[in-house]
């Protein structure tokens, strides 16, 4: 029982668990927008743990790449301490991090697809670029200058389009969407040396 406990803890820790409000702001302030009495609810739980498998993707993998410069962290990222992350304190082998990854990307596809093609489509969209473009080792748009707040930007407004899918299985009206994304593209645009801070909740330094 309490081998139990500590692997679901030390992957409830890989997957940033700390981090799930924040990441899930955006997603969850358009499903609330969008719902209306003829939501489908068991959807929508299907869709709540996609959004939170998405989540769990992308720090994961963003663990995984970033498992040789977080060792030189030496103070608090947010809601965690860099230095810290599972894979650096041994609770988590690179190889055990690598099949995490794997198994939560087939579920994200799977589960997206029983609620909707739609949702399907916009859920892998964000998870691809939130997660794979963003921290993969070998693209690592995080690493640079302009492209990683614009990843940023463009994964927030595909998060808020999805939670609206999800309530109403539509795609929200382009009104809607330019409000959300026309801050993103303002804080682009004005603060494009923020490069290395901001969007620090969804990102591991």
């Amino acid at each position: 029982m309490q081998g139990m406990k500590a692997s679901i803890a030390k992957y409830l820790k890989l997957g940033r668990i700390t981090s799930w409000p924040a990441f899930s702001l955006s997603f969850l302030v358009s499903f609330a927008v969008g719902a209306y009495e003829g939501t489908d609810w068991n959807s929508a739980i299907l869709g709540f743990a996609v959004l939170i498998l998405i989540a769990s993707f992308s720090f994961a993998l963003n663990f995984y790449s970033d498992r040789d410069t977080d060792r030189f962290h030496d103070g608090k990222q947010k809601d965690l301490n860099l230095a810290r992350q599972p894979m650096l304190t041994g609770e988590v082998t690179e190889r055990e991090c690598q099949i995490f990854c794997v198994v939560t990307l087939i579920l994200i596809v799977a589960l997206s697809f029983l609620v909707s093609n739609l949702f399907a489509m916009l859920a892998i969209s964000a998870c691809f670029l939130g997660g794979v473009l963003y921290s993969h080792p070998y693209i690592r748009l995080k690493a640079k200058p302009f492209f990683d707040i614009a990843t940023m930007c463009i994964f927030c407004t595909l998060l808020f389009a999805t939670g609206y899918a999800l309530a109403r299985e539509t795609m929200i009206g382009w009104q809607a969407f330019l409000s959300f994304s026309s801050p993103c593209s303002a804080l682009l645009s004005t603060f494009p040396r923020w490069s290395r801070t901001t969007m620090a909740t969804f990102r591991q330094g």
